[in-house]
């Protein structure tokens, strides 16, 4: 059981990953969009911020369809979510249209950031949990490396809707694959029907609310940042799309080895709270530099923020495990980690898409600084280790 334990990892990791590459297919094309669709700089910002609307709304929902239907049932209608907005975007050529695909696969992602880590908890013990979640927890810079990578290129040679068409196939390919190899331990024990009485109890624990403000301040600067960054390096630093969306994905890739380093850092020294504290001050430094440096200083920034956001997003969802008082409660936990994080991505881009057309993209910048500085706030206002 524990060797299989690590492949479900890695189709449960495919799985959020299909989410992943549908949401960053839209930051590397943005300027793309903007002139195709007509849209100004902060009706673009709809593009993230639909898609995350859409798993504020679901969160919950999910959490009782984890508990009701089990976890490969609800995780593959997730992914079929994901199919279906990624086609029906890929078809049109309406504004609106777009943006209601976008909010059909918010709909995935809002249910497979919920059953993901809940399916992975019955599968690793707890202190273990703090590593595996750690390797999860860069399904989001692996998806916005591979579509910073890929979709400029696939956009120059056939357009902006191969990189919709790219994305769907792939999901295709990781429902197949859930199917044949996804299933939950054989001694698992489901929990049963959800009860009014549960979901209150998710919605009172008061370390659960502080660690979901805590990712909702801290997921509203990090889409933040890279919903607009290659647009800002396209528009303001001259630089092309492929090359600004390169330079924007340094972030991330730093990110795919500091959320796991992070994850195991965090079950070494016994402490979740100072790891996510520590780096999201140090983050909130860097924020004031992101619209200011030029030159060789850019990319260095870029793994800079990788190294602070990575081990920061590990130990918060690692720590809901920690707040939570019974295994019953785990998946409502999550969704209400899940609101949290989905309501910060959907406030984000909005925010600083709106502030930087009205004022200046220094001055949005201070928005990150008084974000980053509340989700360290709530973090050490928790109880958890």
């Amino acid at each position: 059981m524990k060797s299989y334990a690590w492949i479900i990892l890695g189709v449960v990791y495919l799985a959020s990953l299909t989410a992943a590459i549908s949401l960053y297919k839209a930051p590397p094309l943005m300027p793309v969009l903007m002139r195709e669709f007509h849209l100004s700089l902060g009706s673009a910002g709809a593009l993230m911020s639909l898609f995350s609307f859409a798993g504020v709304l679901l969160a919950l929902p999910a959490a009782v369809m984890f508990q009701r239907w089990g976890a490969k049932a609800t995780m593959l209608v997730a992914i079929g979510a994901v199919i279906s907005g990624g086609a029906l975007g890929a078809l049109t050529q309406s504004a609106t249209t777009l943006m209601l695909s976008r909010a059909i696969e918010g709909l995935g992602m809002g249910v497979l950031a919920v059953a993901s880590p809940a399916a992975l908890a019955s599968w690793f013990a707890p202190n273990k949990r703090g590593t595996a979640l750690g390797i999860w927890s860069t399904w989001m810079p692996m998806g916005s490396i591979i579509m910073s990578l890929l979709a400029p290129r696939l956009e120059a040679r056939l357009g902006w809707g191969s990189v919709w068409w790219a994305g769907t196939l792939f999901a295709g390919g990781v429902f197949i694959l859930f199917v044949i190899l996804f299933r939950m331990p054989i001694d698992y024990e489901p929990p049963g029907r959800v009860e009014a009485y549960q979901i209150v109890e998710a919605l009172r624990n008061r370390d659960v609310l502080l660690i979901s403000l805590a990712m909702c301040c801290f997921t509203s600067v990090f889409l933040a940042y890279n919903t607009y960054l290659p647009t800002f390096l396209n528009l303001e630093r001259g630089f092309t799309l492929a090359q600004a969306s390169l330079i924007a994905s340094l972030a991330m890739m730093t990110n795919i080895f500091s959320g796991p380093l992070g994850g195991e850092l965090s079950d070494r020294v016994g402490t979740r709270k100072w790891v996510a504290v520590v780096g999201l001050v140090v983050l909130a430094g860097l924020t004031q530099l992101i619209f200011r440096v030029t030159g060789w200083a850019i990319p260095v920034l870029g793994l800079l923020v990788g190294v602070c956001t990575g081990p920061i997003g590990a130990a918060y969802i690692a720590a809901v495990s920690e707040a939570t008082t019974r295994p019953q409660m785990i998946s409502l936990n999550m969704a209400v980690l899940t609101v949290g994080g989905n309501l910060g991505t959907f406030i984000g881009p909005l925010a600083f898409g709106a502030a930087a057309q009205a004022t200046s993209w220094i001055a949005a910048g201070s928005l990150m600084l008084m974000a980053c500085l509340l989700s360290a706030l709530a973090g050490w206002a928790t109880r958890i280790r």
